[in-house]
């Protein structure tokens, strides 16, 4: 549940349910009677949110369920469940989804409501860590090629790279393409570019010449964007 001004007695109750901390007995396990967990990573799916100070998740019953909640983040999440797990898991789903929004745009693009929410997550999460850490996807295109094998090992990318490759990286219908097959492919790669796994490949005919290409290129309409620093550290 995502919590805006529209939402008054939410955060009302939750400030007050905030009353009481109670402390778990060790980082990660519930408290046996207030349900508050202390945490130093948030993770949701494969994603780890590090943390430079202990969290605390609270979490207590409210009516036929329960509500948790983290105290710096009141304005942007509160989870709901039939359970103190439920509960937990809902906020960190609302947390997951308003950090991916916002890590997504650009300073210039954010309202004054989201820069704020943007600064309480900052104070929260280490985002160097995460950027550094966490994989991205890219969509790209390349020729299989066989240099020193009899089985695919090397791509030669559409912009002249040339990047090797162990068959355990790649999906298992890629140990059967040619040699100079063009495909399609989703690359992940971590923060400094190197290859980790190609996720998918879809083969493809032969890409344009440079020239058509190069015409192709010149019929894309130019987007006049503000000359702005973009860099959210520098932002805050």
């Amino acid at each position: 549940m995502l919590i805006t001004a529209e939402h008054p007695d939410v955060v009302a109750q939750a400030i007050h349910l905030t009353c009481g901390i109670h402390e778990a007995t060790r980082e990660g396990t519930a408290n046996s009677v207030t349900g508050d967990v202390f945490l130093r990573e948030i993770h949701f799916g494969k994603v780890a949110y590090k943390c430079p100070e202990t969290l605390v998740l609270h979490c207590q019953h409210e009516g036929d369920g329960w509500i948790s909640w983290e105290r710096s983040l009141l304005h942007i999440c509160v989870g709901r469940g039939a359970s103190p797990e439920l509960a937990r898991q809902e906020w960190k789903r609302c947390f997951h989804a308003e950090f991916q929004r916002l890590y997504a745009m650009r300073p210039f693009e954010m309202a004054e409501d989201d820069r704020s929410k943007w600064q309480s997550l900052v104070n929260l999460v280490d985002v160097v860590d995460y950027r550094m850490s966490t994989p991205t996807t890219l969509q790209e295109i390349g020729c299989v090629r066989h240099p020193h094998a009899s089985y695919p090992s090397q791509m030669c990318w559409i912009d002249g790279r040339e990047e090797r490759f162990d068959l355990d990286q790649v999906p298992s219908q890629m140990a059967g393409f040619k040699p100079g097959q063009w495909v399609e492919a989703a690359v992940e790669r971590d923060a400094a570019g190197r290859l980790l796994r190609i996720l998918h490949v879809q083969k493809i005919s032969t890409p344009p010449s440079d020239q058509a290409a190069q015409t192709i290129w010149d019929a894309v309409p130019v987007a006049n964007l503000p000359e702005v620093e973009w860099d959210w550290r520098a932002s805050f």
